[in-house]
């Protein structure tokens, strides 16, 4: 109910759901229940918003982007005390993306770091491929265009495999920033045209 409220963008509504959700899964001591509800609520503060957030909008962002980040966190926790991979490897990305958001690119790396190292080891390849992308954002952001290169190369390849378009065009976006730096126009082209024709297979898909 909170996910179809947060859904309608009535966000009220959904947070008082969630937190109800939370309540009740601690009180019944399941972990992993706690987990998932509380993964809704950071995705909702980091999408959409906290909807009781009344200060300037600037303000309210940035208060949105912590109260994500701390909520990750706690997550990351709870994953880790039910020895759940693949719970702690989406959380560790979602706290990647957070930070890199805060523009803190060393933390950012750290996180997506396990990230990667937990999807590696359990062979998920689409997981390995959005890790890969992120991460190649984060490294071009530090300022390493060698590396990001070798990372986007990974979420390009993980994309091709799998048939997934939403991986692929996320590493024809960094690509293209990629082979523009490195004065290779034709490259940045291709990867551009890359990029548009998996948007519109991606809008076709949806629609």
């Amino acid at each position: 109910i909170g996910n179809l409220y947060v859904g309608q963008n009535e966000l009220e509504d959904g947070l008082n759901y969630l937190n109800r959700a939370v309540k009740m899964y601690e009180k019944d001591g399941n972990t992993a229940g706690a987990a998932y509800a509380l993964s809704w609520i950071a995705d909702m503060y980091n999408d959409k918003g906290d909807p009781k957030c009344k200060m300037s909008k600037v303000h309210c962002v940035e208060q949105n982007k912590q109260k994500a980040l701390t909520t990750y966190l706690q997550v990351l926790e709870l994953w880790k005390a039910d020895n759940n991979n693949s719970g702690a490897a989406k959380t560790c990305r979602s706290i990647a993306s957070a930070k890199r958001d805060q523009g803190d690119l060393e933390s950012a790396f750290d996180y997506a770091s396990k990230a990667l190292q937990l999807y590696e080891s359990m062979k998920t390849k689409d997981g390995i491929g959005s890790t890969s992308n992120l991460l190649a954002n984060i490294v071009y952001d530090k300022g390493n265009v060698k590396l990001a290169k070798t990372y986007a190369d990974k979420g390009m390849e993980m994309g091709n495999v799998l048939g997934n378009p939403n991986l692929i065009q996320s590493a024809s976006k960094i690509l293209k920033k990629i082979y523009i730096k490195q004065n290779d126009y034709k490259g940045a082209l291709a990867m551009e045209e890359l990029s548009i024709k998996m948007r519109d297979s991606i809008s076709n898909e949806t629609t």
